[in-house]
């Protein structure tokens, strides 16, 4: 941070990702049982060390959980500390439009710049034409987790365990074969777009046109 934080190339520091969840599902069971307690007390102090470090780009801790979050004293001990020491607020969300709007609204009473750092889970009613327009109409920024498909393989949903999507050479993506509820990608690695409508939504929400 001290080696970046007057790089006018860094957007924001998003200093610590879900720091409440506790991995279930996952590796929950590698960790410390009071894992929680212990973030409540380091958080703050991360704030505080990024800080010092003399950092001109805005700090945020995204909130993700619940989506109550319109009402501060409702908050969760962790989303307090998350919105009290965010300069600009982040947040997740892989909720149909509706509910996302919902989200939205409740953020915007803190009356501090919004960016969404995660959405677009087709399997949950999360897409780019159902959140884009908002996301615009909000001025709200967002970061999704890819538009091609890639060596990440973020374009695969939470939980996608096989090898379908694989050619005969392993890193072969065969696009026509994406999984249900496949994820965040507008593109194959072959160049097929993945649906001329929804690729036309984005160029659109965006002030562009993009080939189809």
């Amino acid at each position: 941070m001290k080696a970046f934080g007057k790089d006018e190339r860094v957007l924001g520091w998003d200093l610590w990702n879900e720091p409440d969840n506790g991995n279930g599902g996952s590796y929950a069971a590698g960790e410390a049982p009071d894992k929680l307690q212990r973030v409540l007390v380091l958080l703050p102090q991360v704030f505080r060390w990024a800080r010092e470090a003399g950092a001109t780009q805005p700090l945020t801790s995204g909130v993700w959980k619940d989506g109550n979050w319109g009402t501060f004293e409702k908050l969760s001990a962790m989303e307090k500390i998350q919105i009290e020491n965010s300069d600009v607020i982040s947040f997740h969300s892989y909720e149909k439009p509706e509910e996302f709007g919902r989200r939205v609204k409740g953020l915007q009473n803190y009356h501090r710049p919004l960016i969404c750092t995660e959405y677009m889970a087709r399997g949950n009613g999360s897409t780019f034409e159902g959140t884009l327009p908002i996301l615009k109409r909000e001025n709200i920024g967002a970061i999704n987790w890819g538009l091609v498909a890639g060596k990440s393989q973020t374009y695969l949903p939470v939980g996608f365990v096989g090898a379908s999507v694989y050619g005969p050479r392993a890193g072969d993506l065969v696009s026509r074969d994406f999984p249900d509820g496949w994820r965040a990608v507008s593109q194959g690695r072959d160049g097929a777009y993945s649906a001329a409508d929804e690729v036309g939504g984005v160029g659109t929400a965006g002030g562009l046109s993009l080939p189809r």
